[in-house]
């Protein structure tokens, strides 16, 4: 389990997303001038354990769960370096695989590859699949 403080939504700055997370304790929850409103003092005060980013989630998205997939929620999260989740036992176990595809615009593609563990494959290949200039799209085993 990790902990870590989820501030937001009313964050003056939304690029990264609506809600910033933080490891408990992060040094930055005190200097980041995003964060010095009163409104935010329960946020820092509400330091909760999680194991991962979609736990996180379903967590501040819980009444929102029917009608979104979990991609476009986690796109409006963001996960600051110091969060870090423990790694999942399957991964642990090497038993992961490797996706491999091309992201493309009109100018330029990037190829792309994700390692992931069982338990994630399909969510993560349907958020691929639901990205229109995605193409290429292949999954293999990670040896």
């Amino acid at each position: 389990m990790t902990s870590i403080v989820i501030l937001g939504p009313n964050l003056a700055d939304q690029s990264k997303g609506s809600f910033h997370v933080h490891s408990a304790g992060c040094a930055d929850i005190k200097r980041n001038r995003l964060y010095k409103s009163r409104e935010f003092d329960s946020d820092k005060r509400n330091v909760q354990d999680f194991d991962s980013e979609k736990q996180v989630a379903e967590y501040v998205y819980a009444d929102m769960l029917d009608e979104n997939d979990m991609a476009t929620l986690l796109s409006n999260i963001y996960f600051h370096a110091c969060v870090s989740f423990p790694k999942k036992e399957s991964a642990i176990m090497g038993k992961t695989w490797k996706i491999t595809f091309e992201l493309y615009n009109e100018e330029l593609f990037f190829e792309m590859e994700i390692v992931t563990a069982d338990d994630n494959l399909a969510d993560t290949v349907a958020a691929l699949e639901g990205i229109a200039n995605v193409r290429n799209l292949n999954v293999s085993r990670n040896s």
